[in-house]
């Protein structure tokens, strides 16, 4: 039989193997973010692995290498025995849900002394100087800088900061060449690094849509500090030398016709010009050359000196479609009140277009036999019946005095004659009004 010693030792040593035992299968630490309680695991890698998804998708939202969450985790030693585990994915689900605080580790800047702002490296800070230097001589696309000199006194400091404070380079190369109030420049709608913008919503990292507005990077009432510095720019600056316009007469265009048959092309003369920036200001300009780089290209306008081959109008800008006798003016049938004309001549005498326009008939029209239709611009419509052959078709564009077809005898017809009217709004009018001739003229 035991004695109570014994039986106490071996109590104690059953106690001892149940404490182990709960330490090491029901306790764990408890989880908590702002005071929620956000999960449990037994091994705090579970949830330090979740932060680091979490910094990564900060990363890749924000655009900065180093994006980091800055939120402040309870992590309590708890019984776990009768709580669910949290997985990484858990953790990490439970976190994407949250508003996060993101901080950037980088560099502050320095100028003459005064703050100047906050970038995500040395490197961004650098190349935000650059872009000050080219912002300051306001270079272009024709432009290059062959020196600069920086009078100020540049130093970087090691600095944590928020990343609502990161800005585009191009953005602080205007406030680093011009310096720019904290109030006008409170918000900052584009978070980006090394130049490259995106849009994003703090803690809401499933849906990068809304804009936040950011902190000035300055206390308020500072204004960033002015670059000093001399800067030597060359530009090409490019001068349009005009064309030359020569005009030739050219018999194979009726007067008042004329007709492009080269076109005019401008020169190029280029200029280099070297200007000296002091603090963003121009002090001296000098042309350093002159070249033509290209020789202008005269513009050739051929201008008609040939006479239309039949009578002009008396009024309105258009001829008579053929030349002959006139042998009808006014007789019962189309030709009442002077609404047309007839001009004889010999089978094959070619038609003329009285005017530029389209072609919106050449077919057999009933007793007007082979028909060309021509409507100007204007709304004129010139009718020319009786033909034996066309020398266009509908739709096709002619210009006034082109041949579109060669006197006939089709349709209800004597002999070889243009019957030609004019239409306004589809009435005919008086031909008198428009010609001086008379039955039996030559025309």
């Amino acid at each position: 039989m035991l004695e109570k010693r014994e039986w106490v030792l071996i109590v104690g040593a059953v106690l001892v193997l149940l404490i182990g035992l709960f330490s090491t299968f029901g306790m764990g630490y408890q989880i908590s973010m702002d005071g929620r309680i956000i999960g449990y695991t037994k091994d705090t890698q579970a949830f330090t692995d979740s932060v680091t998804r979490i910094d990564d998708i900060m990363k890749a939202a924000y655009g900065v290498d180093t994006a980091k969450v800055s939120d402040e985790f309870k992590i309590q030693h708890v019984p776990v025995f009768d709580k669910v585990e949290s997985s990484v994915s858990d953790f990490t689900r439970e976190l994407i849900a949250k508003d996060h605080d993101v901080s950037v580790s980088g560099v502050a800047m320095s100028i003459d002394g005064k703050a100047a702002g906050n970038f995500v490296s040395e490197k961004q800070a650098q190349e935000a100087l650059e872009a000050a230097v080219k912002t300051s001589a306001a270079v272009g696309e024709n432009d290059r800088i062959v020196g600069y000199q920086i009078h100020s006194n540049i130093t970087y400091q090691d600095k944590t900061f928020d990343v609502t404070e990161v800005r585009p380079t191009k953005e602080w190369g205007t406030l680093l060449a011009a310096g720019q109030s904290a109030s006008e420049a409170a918000t900052v709608q584009t978070v980006a690094s090394a130049g490259t913008g995106q849009q994003v919503n703090r803690g809401a990292m499933t849906a990068l849509d809304n804009v936040v507005e950011a902190e000035s990077v300055q206390p308020e009432g500072e204004e960033t500090p002015v670059l000093k510095m001399d800067v030597t720019k060359q530009s090409v600056i490019k001068e349009a030398i005009p064309y030359d316009v020569v005009r030739q007469e050219d018999s194979s265009l009726y007067v008042g016709q004329i007709q492009i048959r080269q076109p005019g092309q401008a020169g190029v003369r280029e200029h280099v010009v070297e200007s000296q920036y002091v603090d963003g200001v121009v002090t001296t300009q000098t042309q350093l050359s002159e070249t033509v780089t290209k020789e202008p290209v005269a513009q050739i306008i051929a201008v008609g000196n040939n006479t239309y081959p039949t009578m002009g109008a008396k009024k309105g800008d258009f001829i008579l479609p053929a030349a002959g006798d006139v042998t009808s003016t006014d007789k019962s049938g189309s030709h009442a009140g002077y609404k047309a004309i007839d001009i004889a001549a010999a089978q094959g005498t070619p038609i003329y277009a009285p005017k530029d326009g389209t072609v919106t008939m050449a077919q057999e029209y009933g007793s007007y036999g082979l028909t060309v239709q021509v409507e100007a611009d204007d709304g004129t419509v010139f009718l020319m019946a009786h033909n034996s052959e066309f020398k266009c078709s509908a739709g096709d564009r002619v210009s006034k005095g082109q041949v579109i077809a060669l006197m006939g005898s089709t349709g209800n017809s004597t002999g070889p004659h243009c019957h030609f009217e004019i239409r306004i709004g589809g009435t005919q009018q008086c031909m008198t009004d428009y010609f001086d001739l008379g039955l039996g003229d030559i025309v």
